[in-house]
């Protein structure tokens, strides 16, 4: 870790309004990236951003500057995404979709790495919610299903079940975008 880092840390260790900032924008982009994969507006990452910003400086005592700074800040942003799902999103059901077609269809299992970034993350934010937060948590943050079970007060069943009908969800979305073929 660098010095100048280190300085901002212990100046937020004390408070310090000045190294707060500082350690905001630093890490500004960063957790942006995260949120954004979880919200389905700017300003709802940017929400779940500050949240997690929050915790970040009420925590950063506990934080004893062994390993990265990176990653013990990670699973803040990563748990106030999910707070934000559970607050706004958990009791809303997903709407029924059409997956007939989606789930005899070939995609090949590459597609996601020919496409840009924006292009997966508008697919993810078109997912319904419940469908979304599993899926980010499942195959981009790699939690298992026991602990996505936990994070989401569900059966680790339903876990596995909504991960499924996320990317036969997502297939159907890249079908209908004409995004590969139906073979």
């Amino acid at each position: 870790m660098n010095q100048n880092l280190q300085n901002i840390i212990t100046g937020c260790q004390q408070n310090n309004p000045a190294d707060q900032e500082q350690l905001y924008k630093l890490f500004y982009n960063y957790g942006l990236t995260i949120c954004s994969r979880y919200a389905y507006t700017q300003e709802e990452a940017r929400e779940m951003l500050n949240d997690a910003f929050v915790k970040i400086f009420r925590g950063i005592n506990k934080y004893e500057f062994k390993g990265s700074f990176k990653s013990w800040i990670y699973p803040v942003f990563v748990r106030c995404c999910v707070d934000y799902y559970r607050k706004f999103y958990e009791r809303k059901a997903p709407p029924p979709v059409g997956l007939e077609s989606a789930e005899t269809a070939s995609v090949s299992p590459d597609i996601f790495s020919n496409m840009d970034y924006q292009g997966l993350l508008q697919l993810i934010r078109n997912l319904p919610p419940v469908y979304s937060v599993v899926f980010n948590l499942a195959v981009v943050e790699g939690y298992k299903h026991s602990e996505i079970a936990k994070m989401l007060n569900i059966s680790e069943g339903t876990s596995k079940s909504n991960l499924s009908r996320a990317k036969q969800k997502m297939k159907a979305m890249i079908l209908a975008q004409n995004l590969v073929t139906d073979e």
